[in-house]
């Protein structure tokens, strides 16, 4: 059946009317089809509608009053509504451009191989994908979707041979969902029962919504705010007055109830700098994105507001810096924190707030069911915001409890237990009754938080193993969030390590096993004040090895095909002295690290500035980030492997050894190759350097000697079995910058 014979079924389907409404004609209307700029959302008349002839063909009532009664096993693959033809219609009617923009593309369909069909996809299943990149729709067992969880449905136009069990048709699906969002049906007799339902995103700010997420966040997660302390001699917009004032000036014991920024400063701030004097007043110079974080701070009930322009004055070194090393604390007490993912820099502004949002809605109104667009994915705007390619705003998000953002299409509203979008509303009273585990992880976090970081988990730390201390998922944790860090950018090398400040020294007071950092590098050993746990060099007792932990945080590796670009004022063996997308390797558990009969390092030294050395398990990491600013030189009492032991090999990135074994090199030196690589080692100028092993992956520093120490220029993986070849490694010292 052609895509025309279709869109007049679906014409037809709205004749009965919703509200009786009488145009200047006389006629009257009952079905409206609105896809606004997100104004007051009035509803266009029918007359006033852009149409093909054809579109009234279409009866997607009667197609769609059987969806309800479908099983599981049947809407796996969707139910089939109608046929189109080859391709959605190109026509500039309003039915026309939803249809197309519900279009699973493949390369069948665009070659005429197959037909494309309207399908109906129950909702629940999907809806955590829209929302987390979370596939619950995976046979897995633990998700059983009762009857009243498949009431409500969305709408795809997918190929006619679409199957859920193909992988490309699936992965398209998801695309579909991701980037252009979900059509959903849903009857409106359902609206005091059902766990998700659309909602209308207004063109301006909603300060109602907030206020529930807000509410709902306070009443029932306990959690989401508690202290760590006060920061000092912290600064304050006060809204009212337009002033900067000084929190020991207002007589009270502890901080008032503070809303905190986060957003992007633009190439050129001079604008802008002002020193955060006590009792300034803000000129008429404010940025957009600090008059209106001002309008919604007020709007919710808040008097105060914490921006990094003026609440730190840029003007006083010793006093930014106090202000920087205590960013967690800033951000943590906040009540709220306001992320602008939205424009360039400061000067867009809110969106909803100084001006109106323009993004579409897609929406079709009937007697008995609604469809409504749910927008393209909150996550997906996020992502791909310039606020989340800027170095400062990473740790700004992580470090807060409650955060809400603003992107170009609506509000996305995270705490430490929930996740909250504008155009999907959630009922929590139906989540609470229903009590099903995999429900919960529809408004679960998954975005702008960590488990490590959140304020609860400071209370307790329970490891999964007996003696792993929680050591496995702090490295993990740790290095996540230096993985998220290292794909930003920053405007100067200088604050790699500030930037990243305030999770470490999170991180520093976690649980029972605190994290130390050697410039950013973290050092997994307990201070003298932690008598819980022992300082073993071998894990042979099943205690922690923190030489092989160590080396396993130094395992780092750039990504392949990303741009690398060296931070000279940092040491080259960080990751915080290359600017660049960094990995580690991910243990199983905490007996992942290291191999204590072969290839561990006997000992790891701090080289520091006074030209002393110390041995690494011999510091103590007692205040924090104690040794970040002494040791830049590393002496490594290791084994390397023999430049007699590499053969040539033609391979682009995988170098050969004489037994046979294949290391994959990971360079971090612009123009690397396996080639150049091997030539350097026969040389000399190069050498591979052991590190350690994570599981059955041994790790090798490739460094380049530079006169009076070695530098290191990338990794080199190997299976750990390849090196375990008697008299292959060679015993040596490396002093490394």
């Amino acid at each position: 059946m052609a895509t025309d014979v279709l869109l007049q079924r679906l014409r037809r389907s709205f004749v009965p009317s919703v509200s009786s409404r009488r145009t200047r004609h006389g006629k009257s209307l009952s079905l409206s089809v609105t896809s606004p700029s997100v104004a007051s959302y009035p509803l266009s008349p029918l007359p006033m509608l852009r149409r093909c002839e054809t579109c009234r063909n279409l009866d997607l009532w009667r197609d769609t009053e059987r969806l309800p009664g479908h099983t599981l096993a049947t809407l796996v693959d969707g139910v089939r509504l109608a046929q189109l033809g080859t391709a959605p219609d190109d026509s500039d009617c309003d039915l026309c451009q939803i249809l197309r923009r519900l279009h699973v593309d493949s390369d069948d369909t665009r070659s005429g191989f197959h037909t494309l069909e309207l399908r109906a996809f129950p909702l629940v299943p999907h809806i955590a994908w829209w929302a987390h990149r979370r596939n619950l729709w995976n046979g897995d067992k633990q998700y059983i979707f009762e009857p009243d969880d498949l009431t409500d449905f969305f709408l795809a136009v997918v190929p006619s041979d679409f199957t859920h069990a193909g992988d490309k048709d699936k992965s398209r699906l998801e695309k579909l969902i991701y980037e252009q969002g979900l059509v959903m049906w849903h009857r409106e007799i359902q609206r005091n029962t059902r766990l998700f339902s659309p909602r209308v995103v207004t063109a301006t700010f909603d300060r109602q919504v907030v206020m529930e997420w807000l509410n709902c966040c306070k009443e029932r997660h306990p959690g989401c705010h508690c202290g760590l302390g006060a920061s000092p001699n912290l600064k304050l917009i006060d809204c009212f007055s337009q002033k900067v004032v000084a929190v020991d000036s207002l007589g009270a014991e502890e901080a008032p109830p503070y809303v905190a920024l986060s957003y992007v400063w633009g190439k050129s701030n001079s604008a802008f700098a002002e020193p955060a004097v006590t009792d300034l007043m803000l000129s008429k110079k404010v940025p957009q994105v600090v008059q209106d974080s001002m309008k919604v701070t007020m709007a919710l009930g808040f008097r105060y507001l914490w921006v990094d322009r003026y609440c730190i004055d840029q003007q006083d070194g010793a006093g930014k810096h106090e202000q920087i090393t205590h960013m967690d604390l800033i951000y943590q007490n906040a009540a709220l924190t306001i992320i602008a993912a939205a424009g360039e820099d400061e000067s867009f502004g809110l969106p909803g707030v100084s001006t109106k949002r323009s993004s579409r809605q897609d929406r079709l109104l009937h007697e008995r069911f609604n469809l409504t667009s749910s927008l393209p994915s909150p996550r997906r705007s996020i992502r791909r915001s310039r606020w989340a390619t800027r170095g400062w705003t990473y740790q700004e998000a992580v470090l807060s409890s409650r955060r809400l953002v603003f992107t170009p299409e609506q509000l996305y509203f995270e705490c430490g237990s929930m996740s909250c979008c504008e155009s999907l509303n959630v009922s929590h009273e139906e989540l609470l009754r229903k009590r099903r585990p995999h429900l919960d992880s529809f408004v679960s976090r998954s975005l702008l938080g960590s488990e490590y970081l959140s304020p609860s988990h400071h209370q307790a730390s329970v490891p999964r193993h007996p003696s792993d201390h929680g050591t496995t998922r702090l490295f993990v944790a740790y290095t996540q969030c230096a993985e998220e860090y290292s794909r930003r950018h920053l405007g100067f090398d200088e604050d790699a390590l500030d930037a990243f400040s305030g999770i470490i020294r999170r991180l520093e007071c976690v649980g029972s096993f605190p994290v130390h950092h050697v410039w950013g590098v973290p050092a997994f050993i307990p201070s003298c004040s932690s008598p819980k746990i022992a300082r073993p060099t071998h894990t042979s007792d099943g205690s922690v090895n923190h030489t092989a932990l160590f080396l396993a945080a130094l395992s780092w590796r750039h990504e392949l095909h990303k741009p690398i670009r060296r931070r000279r004022c940092f040491p080259s063996w960080s990751w915080i002295g290359w600017e660049g997308s960094a990995v580690w390797p991910r243990p199983s558990h905490v007996h992942s690290f290291g191999d204590p009969e072969r290839g561990v390092a006997a000992s790891v030294q701090l080289c520091l500035e006074d030209g002393t050395t110390r041995p690494f398990l011999d510091v103590d990491f007692g205040g924090p980030a104690q040794y970040s600013s002494q040791p830049k030189a590393l002496l490594l009492h290791t084994t390397a492997i023999p430049r007699t032991a590499f053969v040539p090999s033609d391979s682009g990135q995988h170098m050969r050894l004489e037994n046979g074994a294949s290391l994959r090199l990971h360079p971090s030196k612009e123009g690397m190759d396996a080639s150049k690589a091997f030539r350097g080692l026969q040389s000399g100028r190069y050498e591979a350097v052991r590190l350690g092993a994570v599981d059955d992956d041994a790790y090798l520093m490739l460094v380049k000697w530079s006169g009076s120490s070695w530098t290191r220029i990338g990794l080199l993986t190997v299976n750990k079995f390849h090196l375990t070849y008697d008299g292959l490694l060679t015993a040596k010292s490396f002093k490394i910058k």
